[in-house]
């Protein structure tokens, strides 16, 4: 069977009670999807408690330094950051390539509060052009800049990798070498300070998220995020018998 379409749900798709379980449970039996569920720390006990009660099987995540999760006979909890095809949650600015239309989205969810604001690190921030044994490499045209606008605004931003933790200290000098003050630290629940960049493995409660391979639940509807998750698994496919064929 071909590699499955991993799915990462942000705990707010799945805790908020005006919505229901039928779509993860959907996602969680496919054959071919392989989810887990991305959570903070103080509650990962609840989301797993959730999981048990609705009859979806789960286990907890217990390597700290997990980076996938290829399995389809079960959700996966994790408190840090595992990478993933899909993910889906609310509160979602979808990076496309142009942060300053980012921006815009951020502002848009932001209704001119300060806001706990979450970005993906590789391919939002990071130009990652492979892996190159973790080597970091150029940012992406106008992150740096972008962050520090977020910085600006007032918002607390912390930034989110599937990196091992070792490396978050290495991302925060290389987000201060341009000029975006960071601190690094895996063992916080949450980041409520201004004016630097917290560079963490964990999940952490965010109101606005950037993403570059994200699906914004808008109003609870799970129709057309389910469209989209199919969508992808077929792309998935075709990309894989393209590399194959190339190989």
């Amino acid at each position: 069977m071909p590699r499955a379409l991993t799915i990462g749900l942000r705990a707010n798709t799945i805790t908020d009670p005006r919505y229901p379980l039928d779509a993860v449970r959907q996602l969680a039996a496919h054959p071919e999807y392989a989810v887990h569920v991305l959570t903070p720390r103080t509650q990962l006990g609840d989301v797993l408690d959730l999981l048990a009660a609705h009859g979806i099987p789960a286990e907890a995540n217990t390597d700290p330094d997990r980076q996938f999760w290829n399995e389809t006979g079960a959700v996966l909890v994790t408190d840090t950051v595992v990478q993933g095809d899909v993910r889906i949650g609310r509160g979602i600015a979808l990076y496309e390539g142009d942060w300053q239309r980012t921006l815009q989205q951020v502002a848009a969810h932001a209704d001119g509060k300060p806001r706990q604001v979450l970005s993906r690190y590789d391919g939002v921030i990071h130009d990652r052009q492979g892996w190159q044994e973790g080597r970091l490499q150029q940012a992406v045209a106008g992150a740096p800049e972008a962050l520090r606008s977020l910085l600006d605004a007032g918002h607390m931003v912390h930034v989110s990798t599937q990196r091992p933790a070792d490396q978050l200290p290495l991302i925060a000098q290389w987000l201060t070498d341009r000029d975006v003050p960071a601190v690094a630290a895996g063992d916080v629940d949450a980041w409520e300070r201004t004016g630097t960049v917290l560079v963490t493995s964990g999940v952490l409660p965010a109101d606005v998220e950037i993403e570059n391979r994200a699906v914004n639940l808008a109003g609870g509807d799970w129709e057309p995020v389910l469209e989209e998750v199919a969508r992808r698994r077929i792309a998935l496919l075709e990309y894989l018998e393209r590399r194959d064929g190339a190989q």
